[in-house]
């Protein structure tokens, strides 16, 4: 979520993590324009991510405001810390 929010912040003026409560993870605004982003992580190569219903369904109804932004390879500590990984954006 961090390298999420690095990247759109610097895209749009106001970003929001709204995941506890949409079927997305950020929601970017600049007036009245708005981008919704679903964020997924994957330690593999990332060719393929699994998204919940609520996911699809929302992005089938808003297809031409919602993102997708993939971090894949990313590598792990044994303390949890997370590294790395190779940064994805799938936008309308």
């Amino acid at each position: 979520m961090g390298l999420a929010l690095g990247h759109y912040s610097a895209i749009w003026p106001e970003v929001v993590d709204v995941s506890a409560r949409q079927p997305f993870d950020l929601l970017c605004r600049n007036g009245d324009r708005e981008l919704r982003v679903e964020v997924k992580g994957t330690t593999s190569r990332g060719l393929s991510v699994l998204l919940t219903r609520d996911e699809v369904r929302h992005a089938q109804a808003n297809a031409e405001k919602v993102a997708l932004f993939i971090v894949s390879e990313i590598k792990s500590s044994n303390a949890g810390a997370c590294t790395r990984g190779i940064t994805q954006v799938f936008e309308p």
